[in-house]
C-alpha cells in the first residue's frame, strides 16, 4: 500500500491547491509511482484540478478513478459515500507509491479529518500566514485540536502566505508545536 498524506485546511483561501500542486511536482523527482485522488468533487463530469495535478503525477489514473465522492452524492448518503472514499482510495493506492490526497477546498476541516482517519493516513494542515502571528498560532491549535478529535493526526503544516514582514514570527509563533 503506498504511503499517503491527505492535504487540509481549516478555511478557503489558504492556498492548499498550490501546497498539493507543489508536493506532487517536488514527488515525481524522487518516487517513481506517484498518485492523486480527491475525496470529493462537485462534479464527476469535470475537475480541471486534478486534471492538472494527474498530468504533473504522470499518474495513468484516469480521472475517473481519482475520484471519491460528489457533494451532492456525500448529502444524499455521507455513509455510503465515505465507504466510497476509502473503496477509490485504496484502488488508487494499490497502484501508487506515494498518494497526495488533496482535501475539499470547503472549509470543512472535520470531515476532511473523519476521511483521513477512515484512510488511516496523516494530515498535512496548510494555513493563512497572511494574519499576526499569534492568530496563525491560534488558528493551528484549533484546527489540530479539531483533526485530533475526528481521531487523525496532523504531522506538518504550512503556514502558506506569510507576509514578509511577519514570516520569521510567523515561524516563531509556531515553533514547538506539538
Amino acid at each position: 500500500m503506498a504511503r499517503s498524506i491527505y492535504i487540509a485546511s481549516p478555511a478557503a483561501g489558504t492556498g492548499k491547491s498550490t501546497v498539493a500542486l507543489g508536493l506532487v511536482s517536488t514527488l515525481t523527482k524522487v518516487v517513481a509511482k506517484v498518485g492523486v485522488f480527491r475525496p470529493f468533487v462537485t462534479s464527476r463530469q469535470a475537475d480541471p484540478f486534478l486534471d492538472l495535478l494527474l498530468a504533473r503525477s504522470g499518474s495513468a489514473t484516469p480521472t475517473s478513478a481519482a475520484i471519491g465522492t460528489t457533494w451532492d452524492e456525500y448529502h444524499a448518503d455521507p455513509e455510503e459515500s465515505l465507504a466510497a472514499i476509502v473503496s477509490a482510495y485504496r484502488a488508487v493506492a494499490r497502484e501508487h507509491d506515494v498518494v497526495i490526497i488533496d482535501g475539499s477546498g470547503n472549509p470543512e476541516l472535520a470531515l476532511n479529518a473523519r476521511v483521513a482517519a477512515n484512510l488511516g493516513v496523516p494530515v498535512l494542515l496548510v494555513v493563512s500566514g497572511a494574519a499576526a502571528p499569534e492568530e496563525v498560532r491560534s488558528s493551528v491549535e484549533v484546527s489540530m485540536a479539531e483533526i485530533a478529535t475526528e481521531h487523525a493526526r496532523t504531522v506538518a503544516v504550512v503556514a502558506n502566505k506569510c507576509l514578509p514582514a511577519t514570516r520569521d514570527a510567523v515561524a516563531r509563533a509556531l515553533g514547538g508545536l506539538d
